[in-house]
């Protein structure tokens, strides 16, 4: 699959706290991509995902993602269309596998996030788990907010939250930089 599409019925929208605050503007894209994500896509193993989250280490610097390093490991450029017409965004968006990756191109602080679906809410730890294993450094929670995992793997930050719904559990990891 040299190429996949994305089709959004509509597309809108107007350090770690910069990275944080830049990745809650960037929710509500997201959230439609999970949707088109949905389409076609099976859920993720934990493997599957954290190899999507290596390959976000790999290609993100303090100065950009380097899609040519996320291409290097098998993501495949996607292209964004609504109503049938291309949509010219600064979002950009990879394909691989059953995950969905996500970038901006103009971000001052570079990000990159990945979102899948799961098979279960319990998956959820499992992917904590093989997480934690992989960085090997234990993921920090809220305590009041046992759905979204830090971890400070060095030169990174790397946020883990569980999402979708019950009847179709889903997570997104957003990786930055972090000197």
């Amino acid at each position: 699959m040299a190429n996949d599409t994305i089709t959004l019925s509509y597309f809108g929208g107007g350090a770690s706290m910069y990275f944080l605050k830049k990745m809650s503007c960037v929710v509500a894209v997201i959230q439609l991509a999970s949707v088109a994500n949905a389409q076609g896509r099976l859920p993720a193993k934990p493997g599957e995902i954290v190899e999507g989250m290596q390959s976000c280490l790999s290609a993100t610097t303090e100065k950009a993602v380097e899609a040519d390093k996320l291409k290097s490991d098998g993501w495949h450029a996607a292209s964004v269309t609504a109503n049938g017409k291309a949509v010219d965004t600064s979002l950009v968006f990879f394909g691989k596998g059953n995950l969905l990756l996500i970038t901006d191109k103009t971000a001052k602080a570079p990000a990159c996030t990945i979102t899948a679906h799961i098979q279960g809410a319990e998956a959820f730890d499992g992917v904590t788990s093989a997480i934690m294993n992989t960085l090997n450094v234990d993921g920090r929670a809220k305590s009041a907010d046992r759905d979204t995992i830090y971890f400070f793997p060095k030169g990174h930050i790397v946020q883990l939250v569980k999402t979708g719904t019950s009847e179709s559990p889903a997570i997104r990891i957003a990786v930055g930089f972090m000197p």
